[in-house]
């Protein structure tokens, strides 16, 4: 009989907000995360893609004058697993990334964690398909 071993890691997510993107409504800053499932159908898909079916793991209020954010937080997994880590702005307050809403990546995903502290830089930027 095979046991799964949930082990818990510190991530700190570093996120900076580009110049271009609006704060002025002071948006929900969303840390996210999806975790790459046993098929390894997710390195398959587009950002966009995963990043709907990213789930919150944390959030912060933001602000109109602040453009970088440090947060710590827990992600679970096993030894193996792989995420992928993203940030958005939570623009209609519903905690999900909808096309339109400014969002970024970490560079290195996916990303298997085997230590605390692994220390995720995202930038996030205006929507793509929403600001060609």
């Amino acid at each position: 009989m095979l046991v799964a071993c949930t082990l818990s890691y510190t991530v700190e997510y570093q996120v900076s907000v580009a110049e271009d993107v609006d704060l002025s409504g002071e948006p929900t800053l969303v840390l996210a995360m999806l975790d790459e499932d046993e098929s390894g159908s997710q390195a398959e898909r587009s950002d966009t893609e995963r990043l709907t079916d990213a789930y919150s793991i944390d959030t912060l209020a933001s602000s109109a004058d602040v453009r970088d954010y440090v947060r710590r937080t827990e992600a679970l997994g096993s030894a193996s697993t792989e995420f992928f880590l993203y940030a958005f702005l939570d623009l209609d307050g519903d905690g999900a990334w909808q096309p339109g809403e400014p969002w970024g990546v970490d560079p290195n995903n996916p990303v298997t964690i085997v230590e605390d502290g692994y220390e995720s830089a995202i930038t996030i930027e205006n929507d793509a398909e929403a600001n060609p």
